[in-house]
C-alpha cells in the first residue's frame, strides 16, 4: 500500500515519500465520536423533556475524543483496496489521510494562507467545528475542490478541546435540535448551517429513512463525470444503495447535475432534486454525491468512478479514466489505513487496523452498530 505523507517513513512494509501530497482524505473523528460518545443517548434521554433548561445527563454532550471513520469506513477500505493502482488513477498524484481534528487547528492552509491541497475528500461529516467549517469554505473560495462522498454534511456545530496527552473532548455546541453551552442545554435549531449551506455547498440534508427507496442511478446529462459513467456502465445504471441520508439541492446556480437517483416510488421525491452534482462557488468548486455513497463504495464500482472523476477535475485531469479498480470488487485488498495527524503528540503516522483485527474489536463494533441503530430508528427526525 502506498501512501503519502509530509514526513517520510517507512515502517511495516508501509512505503511513504516526503513529496507534498496533493489530496487530502480526512478521517471523520468527530462524527465518529458523537455517535460513539453518545450524543444520542443524551437525545434519547430528553426526547420528551419539556423543561426549558436541561442540566442532567450533561457528560454525554461533552465526550472523549474517539478516532474512527464511522459510516465512512467505505472510503478507507477502497484506498487500501487500491493503493497499488492509484498512481495510475491519479497519474502520479499522491495522497494523504488527515484526521478531522488537524483540519480544525489549521492542517489545509500554509502559514501564508493559501491552500496546502488541490483536493479535499470528506465522508460522512455530520458534525464540524465552526473553524473546520470556515476553513472548508474558505478553501473552495480560493480554488480548492470539496469533494463530498456522503450526504448529511455539515448539520450541527461543534466543539474540540485538545488536551496535553492527544486526545481531548468533543462537545455540542448548536444543532440536532439541541444546543449547549457547557452548564446547561436547550431546545435550538436542528440544521446549523442551513442558509451558508445552500450558498456554498448547493445543498442541505434532507432525510433519514430506511428500506427500498432508490433502484438506479441516471447518468444522463452532459457532465464529463455523467458522460463517462455512461460510456462504461450505461442508464440508468443499477444500484445497490436503496436509502440511508440524503441530501437535496437547494442552490441550482452555477450547480451542473452529473446524475438523479432514481426513486423506487416517484411520489417520495422531494420538489428539489436528490442528485449527485458540481457546484461552482467563488474559484472553488464542490463535487457531492448525493447520498451517503461511502455505504455501497465496495460494490457499486460505478460509485468508484465517481469519485475519481472528481478528484481528477480537481487535479485538472480529464474525468475520463482506466477503471481498472473494477477487479477490487471481486478481490478485495488489505484493510489497513495509514493516517496523519499533526495535533501535538499524536503527530506519527499510526497503522489503523479497519477489518479482521480481533475479536473483541468485531463483537464491540457489531454491538456499537445495533445500538446505534436502535437510538437512530428513534432519533434521526429532522
Amino acid at each position: 500500500m502506498l501512501l503519502v505523507v509530509p514526513t517520510a517513513v517507512a515502517s511495516d512494509g508501509y512505503i511513504v515519500e516526503s513529496n507534498q501530497p496533493r489530496i487530502a482524505f480526512i478521517m471523520p473523528t468527530f462524527s465518529n465520536t458523537a455517535f460513539a460518545g453518545s450524543f444520542y443517548t443524551f437525545f434519547r434521554l430528553h426526547e420528551n423533556d419539556n423543561q426549558t433548561y436541561i442540566t442532567a445527563d450533561l457528560q454525554f454532550l461533552n465526550v472523549t475524543i474517539r478516532p474512527g471513520w464511522f459510516c465512512s469506513g467505505g472510503i478507507s477500505r477502497f484506498l487500501n483496496a487500491t493503493a497499488d493502482i492509484m498512481p495510475q488513477l491519479l497519474e502520479g498524484n499522491t495522497y494523504t489521510i488527515i484526521d478531522e481534528r488537524d483540519v480544525d487547528m489549521g492542517a489545509l492552509f500554509s502559514d501564508d494562507g493559501s491552500p496546502v491541497y488541490d483536493v479535499v475528500v470528506c465522508g460522512f461529516v455530520e458534525y464540524v467545528t465552526a473553524g473546520e467549517y470556515a476553513d472548508y469554505r474558505k478553501f473552495v473560495a480560493l480554488g480548492g475542490t470539496l469533494v463530498l462522498n456522503d450526504a448529511c454534511n455539515f448539520l450541527a456545530e461543534v466543539a474540540y478541546h485538545p488536551c496535553a496527552n492527544g486526545s481531548g473532548y468533543l462537545s455540542l455546541v448548536r444543532g440536532k435540535g439541541w444546543e449547549f453551552n457547557g452548564t446547561h442545554a436547550w431546545r435550538s435549531v436542528y440544521h446549523r448551517w442551513p442558509e451558508e449551506n445552500r450558498n456554498w455547498v448547493g445543498s442541505n440534508y434532507w432525510k433519514w429513512w430506511i428500506g427500498d427507496h432508490y433502484d438506479a442511478f441516471n447518468a444522463n446529462t452532459s457532465h464529463p463525470i455523467s458522460e463517462f459513467l455512461r460510456s462504461h456502465y450505461g442508464t440508468p445504471i443499477e444500484t445497490s444503495y436503496h436509502g440511508h441520508e440524503e441530501n437535496k439541492i437547494e442552490n441550482v446556480t452555477n450547480t451542473r447535475i452529473i446524475g438523479y437517483w432514481r426513486f423506487t416510488n416517484s411520489c417520495d421525491a422531494p420538489s428539489e432534486p436528490v442528485a449527485a452534482y458540481q457546484h461552482n462557488y467563488l474559484e472553488g468548486t464542490v463535487f457531492h454525491s448525493g447520498i451517503i455513497a461511502s455505504e455501497v463504495l465496495h460494490r457499486d464500482a460505478f460509485l468508484a468512478s465517481f469519485l475519481i472523476g472528481a478528484i481528477r477535475i480537481g487535479l485538472g485531469l480529464d474525468a475520463a479514466h482506466e477503471i481498472s479498480y473494477e477487479e477490487i470488487y471481486l478481490h478485495p485488498g488489505p484493510t489497513n489505513a495509514t493516517t496523519t495527524s499533526t495535533t501535538g503528540p499524536i503527530s506519527s503516522t499510526t497503522l489503523m487496523p479497519i477489518e479482521n483485527d480481533g475479536l473483541p474489536t468485531v463483537l464491540g463494533g457489531i454491538a456499537l452498530s445495533v445500538i446505534a441503530l436502535v437510538v437512530i430508528l428513534r432519533l434521526r427526525k429532522p
